[in-house]
C-alpha cells in the first residue's frame, strides 16, 4: 500500500496514542475508606471491577484505532497499480484527455511480429478506444498530411464505430510530418479542460522521418510545460534488413526494336550488415525472362546498367527481387513502345561532290541505306559486335543474361532516311518524321521556317548543323524562330592540325548523353575538333543550355526546348572537313542516341511522375480508364485542329492506369504508369546518439514493445484509491465505540 501524502503520517501517527494517555491519567484510582457497611459494598465493587476492566481495554482499543483510521483517511492510501488483463490496455483516471498521433507512412507496412507494423499498430488503437473512462476524451491524428482529427467523448466506444473508424485509417503515400502533428497536439491540449493529459505516438521512427527532429524542439517542451505526458511506441526493427527497386528507365519511353538499349535500374539495400545479396528478375508480362542473376549490395543506392533488347509494338517490363520485410517495393513495372522504324529527315542545298566530301556521305555510313540496326559495320551499338566483344574478354555468359530475348537473326528496326533539296522542303516533308537535319543550310524560305516552327512545337527534334560554307547573317536570318543562339564567325581561318580540342559533357542530367563519354560507347572526347562556329555574345536564349562544348570552353551542341519538342544546333558541321569525329565509333552512336531521344519525345509520356497527365491521341470520341484503385471512369476526348487528344490529370496516385481507347473492345488497352515515391523504404531507425537526444527531447523513451508501454504507463498511475474504505471503517469505530459506552457504562 502506498500514499499520496506521506509526509504527515508520523505527525498522525502520534494521536493513536491519546486514548491510552488519556486512559491512564484519568482511570480511577484505589482509595480504602473505612466504613463499617463497607465490607458488602467491597464485595460488589470487586466483583464488579472484574466484569469492567475488560470492557475498560475493549473501549480504549476501538478508541485507538479510530484515532489511527483518521490519519489513514487524511493520507489516501492507495494499492499498487496492476496491469489490465491480457489484451486489454489500461484504463486512464477520471477526466483524461489522449491523444494518439498515428504514422500511417507507407514504411508502416514492414512486417513487425506476426503481421505489419500497421495493423499493430491499428490494433493498440482499438484498445484504446475500448479503454476508455467517461468522463474523458481520445483523438487520433494522422502524421500524414492531415489535421483532420477524429475526437470520440462518449467513451467508451461501441464496437461498431471502432470497426468504421479502423477501416478509414489506410496507410498514406505522403511521409510522416512530426512537427506538424504536434503542433496541433498543442493545439488541442491547451483548448482542452480535462485534467490529466496523455499523448501516444505510435511509429517506427525512421531517421529519414526525422532527420530534422530538432526543427520541433520548441513544440515538445511547450508541450511538457503543459504537463502532457508523452509515450511513445517505437515500431522498429532493429536488424531492419530491406531491399528496395526504385525505377527503372532507360531515360526515353520509345525503343528500336532489337536494338540494345541500356536500362537503368536503380536499387537500393537499407540494412544493417555491410552488404547482402538478393535475387533480381526482369521479366515480360508474358514471363519471358530477359534478366535474371543474383546482385550483392553494400547500405544504399545504386544504379545497375541492364542492357536489354526488346521485339516489337508495346512492351511492359517488371523488374523483381525475393520478398523481405517491406514487400510493395519489390516490383516496378514499366511500358516502353518499341518501334521497328527510324524516320529522319535530311535538307542539303545541291552538292555535286562524292565520297568523303560531301557531308551527306558521312550520315549515310552512320544511317546505312535500308540498313538494319545502327551505324556501320563495326559500331558498339550493333548487337554482333557487343556479343563478339563480350566473347572475346571471356563474358559470353553475360551474353545470355542481359541480351534476353534478343537472339542472333532476330528482327531489328530499320531506319528510313528522306533527303530533299533544300528547295523541296515544306510541311508535308517534315509529317511523320521523327527527326530532321539540316545539312550546311544557311537560307531557307519564310514559309518552311514556319513549317519548321510548328514541327519542332508539336514534338519534332531538328538538327541544325552549319557547315564551313554557310554565312552566319543568313543562317542566323532563317532560323531566328527556333535557334538557340545566333552563329559568329568560325573560330579558325584555316585548319591548324597541330591545333585541336576535344568535346567535353557539359549537361549530366541525361544518361544517354553520359554514355557518349564511355569507352564502350566510342567515347566522344576521343574525337578532335580543329575548327567550329562561335557563338554571338549574349545571344543565347533564355530557355537555352549546352550541352557539351569543347576544352577551350566553346559551345558544340546546343539544346532549346520549344513546344513539346528540340531545336539542336551543331556547331562543328556534320562532315569531316573540320573534326575527326566522323572516323571515330561516337559518330554513329551520337547520331543514333540523338534520334532515338528524339523520336521518344515526339510521343507522350506513358511512364509518368505524380500530377503528370495522360495524354493520348484519340480516333473515337470516349474512352475508358481504369485506375489503379480497380475504380473506372469514361473519359471525353476533344478535337484539337483536326486531331482528337484524351486528356486525363487526376494521376496523383501511384499504380498502373490502364486506357482502353476502344469502348467496344477490351482486348486494346494502353497502360501508364505513375511511379511511386519510395522514400519510406528506408526505415532504418533513429539509433545512438540521436536517438538518446530524440528521447530526452521527447521526454519519453521509444518503448519497443506494448507491454513496456503499458509498464511505463502504469508507473505514473496511483492504482485504487483505500481513502473510501478507510473512512468507512473510522465511522464504524466510532459508531461501535458510542453504541458499547450506551450500553455499558449508561
Amino acid at each position: 500500500m502506498n500514499f499520496l501524502a506521506p509526509n504527515i503520517f508520523f505527525g498522525f501517527l502520534a494521536l493513536g496514542t491519546i486514548p491510552v494517555i488519556l486512559y491512564l491519567l484519568f482511570r480511577r484510582r484505589k482509595r480504602d475508606v473505612p466504613w463499617a457497611a463497607t465490607y458488602i459494598l467491597r464485595r460488589t465493587l470487586e466483583k464488579q471491577s472484574k466484569v469492567n476492566i475488560w470492557k475498560q481495554y475493549v473501549i480504549v482499543f476501538i478508541r485507538t484505532l479510530a484515532f489511527i483510521a483518521l490519519p489513514l483517511v487524511f493520507l489516501r492510501p492507495f494499492q499498487d497499480w496492476k496491469p489490465p488483463g491480457e489484451g486489454a490496455f489500461p484504463r486512464p483516471p477520471s477526466s483524461t484527455h489522449r491523444l494518439i498521433l498515428l504514422d500511417l507512412s507507407r514504411s508502416m507496412a514492414a512486417s513487425f511480429g506476426s503481421g505489419s507494423c500497421h495493423d499493430t499498430s491499428l490494433s493498440l488503437c482499438r484498445k484504446f478506444l475500448k479503454a476508455g473512462t467517461f468522463p474523458g476524451r481520445l483523438d487520433i491524428l494522422s502524421l500524414n498530411g492531415s489535421e483532420s482529427l477524429q475526437i470520440y467523448e462518449g467513451l467508451p466506444v461501441p464496437e461498431h464505430e471502432i470497426e468504421e473508424l479502423l477501416s478509414k485509417l489506410e496507410l498514406s503515400s505522403e511521409p510522416a510530418d512530426f512537427e506538424s502533428g504536434l503542433r496541433i497536439a498543442l493545439r488541442e491540449f491547451r483548448a482542452s479542460h480535462y485534467k490529466r493529459k496523455e499523448m501516444f505516438v505510435l511509429s517506427d521512427f525512421s531517421a529519414r522521418d526525422l532527420g530534422d527532429y530538432m526543427g520541433f524542439a520548441g513544440v515538445t517542451r511547450t508541450l511538457n510545460s503543459q504537463g502532457v505526458h508523452t509515450y511513445c511506441l517505437s515500431y522498429a526493427n532493429p536488424e531492419a534488413r530491406n531491399f528496395a527497386l526504385l525505377d527503372m528507365t532507360p531515360e526515353m519511353d520509345l525503343l528500336l526494336m532489337g536494338q540494345p538499349t541500356i536500362f537503368y535500374l536503380k536499387v537500393a539495400y537499407y540494412g544493417t550488415s555491410p552488404s547482402a545479396d538478393t535475387w533480381l528478375s526482369i521479366h515480360t508480362v508474358n514471363g519471358n525472362v530477359l534478366f535474371e542473376d543474383t546482385i550483392n549490395l553494400a547500405p544504399g543506392e545504386k544504379t545497375l546498367e541492364i542492357p536489354l533488347a526488346l521485339k516489337g509494338n508495346e512492351q511492359t517490363l517488371i523488374a523483381e527481387i525475393k520478398e523481405d520485410d517491406l514487400t510493395q517495393d519489390n516490383q516496378v513495372q514499366r511500358s516502353y513502345r518499341v518501334s521497328d522504324k527510324l524516320r529522319l529527315a535530311v535538307v542539303q542545298n545541291l552538292n555535286m561532290t562524292v565520297g568523303f566530301e560531301n557531308p551527306g556521305h558521312w550520315l549515310k555510313l552512320a544511317f546505312p541505306s535500308g540498313g538494319v540496326g545502327a551505324g556501320v559495320a563495326k559500331s558498339v551499338l550493333r548487337q554482333k559486335h557487343i556479343q563478339e566483344r563480350l566473347r572475346n574478354r571471356g563474358q559470353a555468359e553475360f551474353i545470355e543474361k542481359f541480351l534476353g530475348d534478343s537472339k542472333p537473326g532476330t528482327k531489328r528496326y530499320q531506319t528510313i532516311v528522306d533527303s530533299v533539296l533544300t528547295s523541296q522542303a515544306g510541311a508535308e516533308f517534315f509529317r511523320g518524321k521523327d527527326g530532321v537535319i539540316f545539312i550546311d543550310v544557311d537560307s531557307i524560305t519564310d514559309e518552311v521556317a514556319q513549317a519548321l516552327y510548328l514541327y519542332v512545337v508539336r514534338g519534332g527534334t531538328m538538327m541544325l548543323s552549319p557547315g564551313p560554307t554557310a554565312t552566319p547573317e543568313k543562317f542566323n536570318k532563317s532560323f531566328k524562330l527556333i535557334l538557340p543562339a545566333a552563329l559568329a564567325e568560325p573560330a579558325a581561318d584555316k585548319i591548324d592540325p597541330d591545333n585541336y580540342h576535344h568535346a567535353i559533357l557539359d549537361y549530366a542530367g541525361n544518361r544517354l548523353l553520359r554514355e557518349l563519354e564511355a569507352s564502350k560507347h566510342g567515347h566522344i572526347g576521343n574525337a578532335r575538333f580543329y575548327n567550329h562556329y562561335r557563338l554571338a555574345d549574349g545571344s543565347l536564349t533564355e530557355d537555352a543550355e549546352v550541352l557539351f562544348s569543347l576544352s577551350d570552353g566553346s559551345p558544340l551542341l546546343v539544346h532549346r526546348k520549344i513546344g513539346r519538342g528540340s531545336c539542336l544546333l551543331w556547331t562543328a558541321g556534320i562532315g569531316g572537313e573540320w573534326h575527326s569525329m566522323v572516323v571515330h565509333p561516337a559518330y554513329p552512336v551520337f547520331f543514333k542516341r540523338m534520334f532515338n531521344l528524339a523520336a521518344s519525345r515526339r510521343r507522350f509520356a506513358i511512364n509518368l511522375q505524380p500530377g503528370e497527365p495522360i495524354i493520348r491521341e484519340m480516333e473515337s470520341k470516349r474512352a475508358r480508364i481504369l485506375f489503379p484503385d480497380g475504380r473506372e471512369e469514361t473519359l471525353t476526348s476533344n478535337l484539337v485542329g483536326e486531331t482528337r487528344y484524351l486528356r486525363y490529370d487526376r494521376t496523383q496516385s501511384p499504380g498502373t492506369y490502364t486506357l482502353f481507347p476502344d469502348l467496344e473492345n477490351k482486348e486494346i488497352r494502353i497502360s501508364y504508369h505513375v511511379a511511386e515515391d519510395r522514400r519510406e523504404s528506408d526505415y532504418r531507425p533513429l539509433a545512438g546518439d540521436d536517438r538518446n537526444e530524440f528521447e530526452e527531447l521527447m521526454g519519453s523513451i521509444l518503448h519497443p514493445t506494448e507491454e513496456a508501454l503499458v509498464n511505463s504507463l502504469g508507473a505514473s498511475y496511483q492504482g485504487t484509491s483505500l481513502a473510501s474504505q478507510v473512512a468507512f471503517i473510522l465511522f464504524c469505530l466510532l459508531l461501535l465505540e458510542a453504541g458499547l459506552l450506551r450500553k455499558w457504562f449508561a
